[in-house]
């Protein structure tokens, strides 16, 4: 299905009664070039209730400023936007104050719809937006009053989201009466942020911020903008932030700044923030490995202790070394990796490792490294100091 060049499925009223349902079944649904599709009573004087719009398709393509919206002017409530795109959901396009996208309003003093979404990409760009509120669409250019009911929530769930230049999700309220608008995010992969780009459940004026939910594996912010998630407030009390993600990149909890990446639920008035919760997992899965110590323990300096003892005292007792190594597993045997003890077992190898039968003869094990001053790494069969030096096999001397 194709609409273009200013195309519109209606089914709003103008008398103040209800407004209709639309349904679209199709494998690409594409609006461009200032398309329509809206479901809302153009009377703000009425009580009629706004219809909802259910897609279901492979794809949506919602490009050029072109726009899906739901709304109630009067008293009645907005309809819900419900849509199943299986691939995938591309919303695009800003022309002059009016931004392309999604979005479920009320004006009156009924509440505000949903937005429902279910996809596997998500891809919001060139100023798009998804929005749901107690607002108009877009306040500072709009001849609607602000709503006085429950502003409306957006849930999406989706296997990847990537905001770009100026892409949006936000629940806006301007409302003193009832709570903020609510997102909650349910994603598989990736959000990423990019080129003044955001995430927002904030409120303006004497309206409460609302709650923001992400479950996601990552988040990344790039560091070419204001890319923010957000659920503040001017006057009235902040919202709360939770987020659930393995790892966050580029972006940190901070007072926003025009120039930095920030994640922010506070109030201007003093008291009234919200909360910010992250919560990520204790083992990084793409942190590094941690870097064994440098510092080798002299093996007659061990050995030495040992061959005081009594022997026969010796004989009754034990000694277990656990960590990460460095200190040989018996007092008998030179420093070496493969009789390190491990877990409270000791590898009962020789000292030095026997060479490795292969199919093209036997190979020595390295057993230390020097570095020339040309650069060159050199691989020895025998040990080596952090200077690249030889590392003599010193033996007990117990009698």
């Amino acid at each position: 299905m194709l609409l273009f060049d200013g195309g519109q499925i209606s089914t709003s009223s103008i008398s103040g009664g209800n407004a209709g349902n639309v349904t679209i079944n199709a494998g690409l649904v594409e609006l461009k070039k200032g398309s329509f599709i809206d479901a809302f009573p153009f009377s703000s004087s009425g009580i009629g209730k706004g219809g909802s719009i259910n897609i279901d398709s492979e794809k949506l393509i919602v490009s050029d400023a072109s726009q899906i919206s739901v709304a109630s002017r009067g008293g009645g409530n907005s309809g819900n936007i419900i849509i199943n795109a299986s691939d995938s959901i591309e919303l695009s396009g800003f022309a002059g104050f009016f931004r392309g996208g999604l979005v479920a309003s009320a004006v009156g003093s009924g509440d505000g719809g949903t937005i429902n979404l279910t996809t596997g990409k998500l891809s919001i760009s060139n100023g798009a937006t998804i929005v749901a509120g107690n607002t108009p669409s877009f306040p500072e250019n709009s001849i609607f009053a602000t709503g006085t009911g429950q502003p409306g929530n957006i849930n999406i769930e989706a296997n990847s989201i990537n905001l770009n230049t100026e892409g949006r999700i936000e629940a806006v309220t301007q409302s003193e009466i009832g709570e903020g608008a609510n997102i909650n995010l349910q994603v598989a992969e990736d959000i990423t942020l990019r080129g003044d780009s955001f995430i927002s459940a904030r409120a303006i004026n004497q309206g409460d911020g609302g709650n923001l939910s992400i479950d996601t594996r990552f988040i990344i912010a790039f560091p070419d903008g204001n890319n923010d998630i957000l659920a503040s407030s001017q006057q009235g009390l902040g919202g709360d932030i939770t987020i659930s993600a393995e790892s966050l990149f580029g972006i940190q909890e901070r007072t926003p700044s025009d120039s930095t990446n920030d994640i922010n639920a506070s109030s201007e008035v003093s008291g009234l923030d919200g909360t910010v919760n992250i919560n990520t997992p204790d083992i990084n899965p793409i942190q590094g490995a941690t870097e064994l110590p440098s510092n080798i323990v002299e093996p007659e300096q061990t050995t030495a202790q040992a061959c005081q003892a009594n022997r026969e005292i010796a004989a009754k007792n034990g000694l277990t070394i656990t960590g990460k190594g460095g200190i040989p597993a018996e007092p008998g045997l030179p420093l070496d990796s493969l009789n390190v003890s491990i877990n409270g077992e000791t590898n009962p190898t020789s000292a030095i490792p026997q060479p490795i039968a292969t199919s093209i003869g036997k190979i020595q094990p390295a057993r230390g490294i020097k570095v020339t001053e040309s650069g060159e790494i050199i691989l020895t069969a025998y040990r080596t100091n952090n200077s690249g030096e030889r590392i003599p096999e010193i033996k007990p001397n117990c009698s």
